[in-house]
């Protein structure tokens, strides 16, 4: 059984084309798509998130009984958290095709310096709360792609606040080692709420969670984040858990 391509698509490239010419091509078709995402889809968003605060305002006062106008306010702000959540969603898209599309810049990283960048830049999201940080010293350097390096790292440490935020004692360890053949081993360990390895499947997937919103923000999308910058450097990303025992993220990668 064959199927057709819908039309202005192929499946496969035009007749004579050069390497070259097809990944310029496929860059941009991505371009394309990026653009889609960050204007086309967001304008009917924007009209959503911009009109629900008027209609607010003209349901709190209106003449309306109590339990009617309750429950419209409670429909009103579901649309209102749907919205919202939407747009955090096309955010998570638009990072991560970026991630994907960008050309990597590999350099040589101070990682104990960009480390303490990132901790620093992540103290508002600890909200007050006395983490103890355990980073191993010294890192080593390491080659990566700066920038993208440095998201991972905001994502794995921010994945590791937000998931100690029931602890009383909330702790984080941070460490990296290269071995002879050049393998970077990153690792970011939490004693907070873990997961269930056995329901772990589809972790580093865009979008899936283990946890309910409604005990921790987000769109499960940071270790998906994580997982394209590995894959971006040729590397890849797993996760060690148990319930209450807290989670160990390992980033490897030939740096």
């Amino acid at each position: 059984m064959t199927g057709t391509a819908p039309e202005g698509f192929s499946s496969t490239s035009p007749q004579g084309e050069t390497p070259a010419q097809e990944l310029a091509r496929l860059r941009a078709a991505h371009q394309d798509l990026l653009r889609a995402i960050s204007h086309d889809l967001r304008a009917p968003l924007r009209h959503v998130t911009a009109f629900a605060p008027l209609l607010r305002e003209i349901l709190e006062p209106a003449a309306l009984p109590p339990p009617e106008r309750e429950e419209a306010l409670e429909f009103l702000g579901t649309m209102e958290q749907a919205g919202q959540r939407m747009g955090r969603m096309l955010d998570a898209l638009l990072a991560l095709s970026r991630i994907q599309a960008a050309p990597l810049r590999i350099e040589t990283v101070d990682l104990q310096h960009l480390l303490a960048q990132v901790v620093n830049e992540l103290s508002s999201v600890s909200q007050g709360r006395a983490i103890a940080w355990q980073i191993a010293s010294p890192l080593p350097a390491v080659q990566a792609d700066a920038q993208q390096l440095r998201l991972l790292l905001k994502e794995l440490l921010a994945n590791a606040i937000k998931f100690t935020r029931p602890c009383p004692a909330p702790h984080i360890a941070v460490a990296c080692t290269r071995d002879a053949s050049g393998l970077c081993r990153l690792s970011v360990q939490d004693n907070g709420v873990g997961f269930d390895q056995a329901q772990s499947k589809g972790l580093f997937d865009l979008f899936q969670r283990l946890h309910p919103e409604r005990e921790f923000e987000g769109v499960g999308a940071g270790l998906a984040l994580v997982a394209a910058v590995a894959g971006r450097h040729g590397g890849s990303v797993s996760a060690q858990a148990a319930v209450g025992q807290g989670c160990t993220v390992t980033v490897q990668w030939p740096g």
